[in-house]
C-alpha cells in the first residue's frame, strides 16, 4: 500500500482514539485479545485504522455506556457491532461522573489551576462517548462559565482551555471522508468562537466532512464560499439573538436561492422559527437528538 500519504478515510491511532475515546494503549490490548479491531499497517509498522473499525468503536462506546461489559461485547463479534442501531439518549439521563468533572473544572478554574483543568477536560471527553460529553460535559460548562459565580480571570482560563480542546478535536488530520460536506462558520460580527467549535465537533462527530470557517464570518464571504465548494449542509453558529435578526432574511434568500439545507444552533436562535430546510439548536436540546434528525 502507498505510505507517502494516508489514504482517505485511514485514521492514525492517536486520531481514532479521540473520536472513540478509547486511549491508545487501550486500543492496541483490545487488537491483540479479542481481533475486533483490523488495522492495516504502513511499511514501518504505524497502524492505520479503518472507517469500519471507527464504527466498531462507537459502538462498543454505546454498549459500555449502556452498562454491558467488555467481555459481553467482544462475545456479539465484529459483524453484530458493524449493524447499525439507532439508540436515542433516554429523556432526563444524568451522568454523574460527568457532572463531577464539571464542578472539578470549575473549581480549577477557580484556583487558575490551567495543568488540572486541561487533565479534566481529557479525562470529561474519555469518560462516555464524545456525543454524551459534548451534551452532559461540554454545553453545561460553557452555560457555568457565562452564569456562574467566577471571576472574569477564571471565566478567561477556563474558556481558553475549552477552545484549545475543542479547537484540537476539530482540526484533526484525518477524519470522515465520505459523510455530507458540512460548512461552520459563525454569524459576522459574532465572536463568540466556543460555540462555533462547539458546532463543528458535533458535526464532525456525527460524520461529516466539515469545513470549519470559524465564527464572525461575513455575510460576503459566505456567499462566495459556498458556491466553491457547494456544501449539502451549511452550518452556523448564532449566539446573539439580535445579530441572527439582522441575517435571517438574507440566510433565508440564500438556502433558497442554493440547494443546501441549512442549521443555526447556539443560544442565539431561541426565538427563530423554523422554515423548510432549516434546523435549529440551541441548549439545552441534546445534540445527540438533532444530528440524528439531520
Amino acid at each position: 500500500m502507498p505510505t507517502s500519504a494516508n489514504p482517505p478515510e485511514l485514521y492514525k491511532i492517536k486520531t481514532i482514539a479521540s473520536l472513540s475515546g478509547f486511549n491508545p494503549t487501550l486500543l492496541r490490548a483490545w487488537e491483540r485479545r479479542y481481533g475486533l479491531l483490523e488495522p492495516l499497517r504502513t511499511s514501518t509498522g504505524h497502524r492505520l485504522y479503518t472507517r469500519e473499525d471507527l464504527k466498531v468503536l462507537q459502538r462498543v462506546r454505546q454498549l459500555l455506556d449502556q452498562g454491558r461489559s467488555i467481555g459481553e461485547v467482544v462475545a456479539q463479534g465484529r459483524a453484530y457491532l458493524l449493524t447499525p442501531v439507532s439508540t436515542p439518549l433516554p429523556s432526563g439521563a444524568r451522568y454523574p461522573e460527568l457532572e463531577r468533572l464539571q464542578q472539578e473544572a470549575l473549581e480549577s478554574a477557580r484556583q487558575l489551576d490551567q495543568s488540572n483543568l486541561d487533565k479534566i477536560l481529557e479525562r470529561a471527553f474519555a469518560s462516555l462517548s464524545p456525543l454524551r460529553a459534548l451534551d452532559h460535559f461540554v454545553v453545561p460548562l460553557l452555560s457555568q462559565l457565562r452564569q456562574g459565580d467566577l471571576n472574569a480571570a477564571a471565566r478567561a482560563l477556563a474558556a481558553g482551555s475549552l477552545q484549545r480542546r475543542l479547537h484540537r478535536a476539530v482540526e484533526a488530520d484525518t477524519w470522515s471522508q465520505a459523510g455530507e460536506l458540512t460548512l461552520v462558520c459563525g454569524l459576522p460580527d459574532d465572536f463568540e468562537a466556543l460555540e462555533c467549535l462547539v458546532l463543528a465537533y458535533a458535526l464532525k462527530l456525527s460524520g461529516r466532512r466539515v469545513i470549519y470557517l470559524g465564527p464572525a464570518l461575513p455575510f460576503d464571504d459566505l456567499v462566495r464560499a459556498l458556491p466553491l465548494r457547494q456544501p449539502q449542509l451549511l452550518a452556523i453558529s448564532a449566539s446573539c439573538p439580535k445579530l441572527l435578526h439582522q441575517h435571517l432574511a438574507s440566510l433565508k434568500s440564500l438556502t433558497q436561492a442554493l440547494p443546501l439545507r441549512l442549521l443555526l444552533a447556539g443560544s442565539g436562535t431561541r426565538q427563530c422559527q423554523a422554515w423548510p430546510g432549516l434546523h435549529l439548536w440551541c441548549p439545552p436540546q441534546s445534540w445527540q437528538q438533532l444530528l440524528s434528525s439531520l
